[in-house]
């Protein structure tokens, strides 16, 4: 058995039980530890290569204070604990970039504001709705106006419009007469 995986499997079974690992022998410690979730996994792959320095903390760090993205922004490192990051948060880096999320969390978020902002413009409650639909809104409220003006103006006409009309006093008797 190759010494890297007998220390895997040393810290494995190092865990706290909390973790729900069987301990009974080494090959069923390391392949309950396997069987969890595969962050965990990476994670604590991670977290056991930092221990055992297979990966040295201080290249992990002076890597994170360089790293810039594509557009020239630094790392905002206060997503991993500060100037001096913390073993999680060197753990939380690695785990990023060997899943290639390219930093999304860990960049000063002007880009995730612009985002927010264009938005918060494009919902931005009754004002924007308003703006966007005033065609609609006015051209109803012109053809309201239009239906009560001339509800109005042909008041006289209308009024008796629904009650039926009296043949006796129609036009008809005044011709009769």
């Amino acid at each position: 058995m190759p010494i890297r995986r007998k220390k895997l499997i040393k810290y494995v079974k190092g865990l706290p039980d909390s973790e729900g690992i069987d301990k009974t022998s080494d090959e069923t410690a390391l392949t309950s530890f396997l069987k969890k979730d595969p962050e965990k996994v990476v994670k604590g792959i991670i977290a056991h290569e930092l221990k055992e320095e297979i990966i040295k903390k201080d290249d992990v760090i002076k890597r994170m204070k360089e790293y810039k993205s594509t557009d020239e922004r630094p790392l905002d490192l206060s997503k991993y604990g500060g100037d001096n990051p913390t073993d999680e948060g060197v753990i939380k880096f690695l785990y990023e970039e060997k899943l290639g999320k390219a930093f999304e969390l860990g960049l000063k978020d002007e880009k995730k504001k612009d985002e927010e902002k264009k938005k918060d413009e494009e919902t931005g409650g009754m004002m924007a709705h308003l703006k966007k639909h005033w065609i609609i809104y006015t051209s109803v409220g012109v053809i309201l106006l239009g239906v009560i003006g001339a509800s109005i103006y042909f008041w006289d006409n209308i009024k008796n419009w629904w009650e039926p009309k009296d043949e006796n006093t129609d036009s008809g008797e005044e011709s009769n007469e």
